[in-house]
């Protein structure tokens, strides 16, 4: 009974505050999991993007988000001297992976 969690319409904004819910190094306590802020701070190149959410090895994987609760991108890797650094994929590679993988589960779904 728990809603899905939809991608945003536009990428994050410089200095707009993220999100991002982890369980890094396996630490996490069900029924809840820990939450993470940080500062969006821009795109490095066509693929990735710098935030200052705090993340550890066990963070990857985690979707960002943005204020409405919106995906804007997934981490997908730290920096080793600084652990409130991450890395993301950008919004509209998210976007593109989104697209890719629902068009390929429906092939599939076809063939069944």
């Amino acid at each position: 009974n728990i809603p899905k969690a939809s991608v945003s319409k536009f990428g994050p904004k410089i200095g707009e505050r993220v999100i991002t819910m982890a369980a890094p190094q396996g630490v996490y306590h069900p029924p809840t999991v820990p939450i993470f802020a940080g500062v969006y701070s821009g795109e490095i190149h066509d693929v990735s993007a710098l935030t200052t959410i705090p993340s550890l090895p066990g963070s990857s994987g985690a979707s960002v988000l943005n204020s409405h609760m919106k995906i804007v991108g997934v981490i997908y890797a730290i920096a080793a001297t600084n652990p409130n650094i991450s890395l993301m994929v950008n919004h509209r590679m998210t976007i593109d992976f989104i697209k890719k993988a629902k068009k390929i589960l429906k092939k599939k779904n076809q063939s069944l």
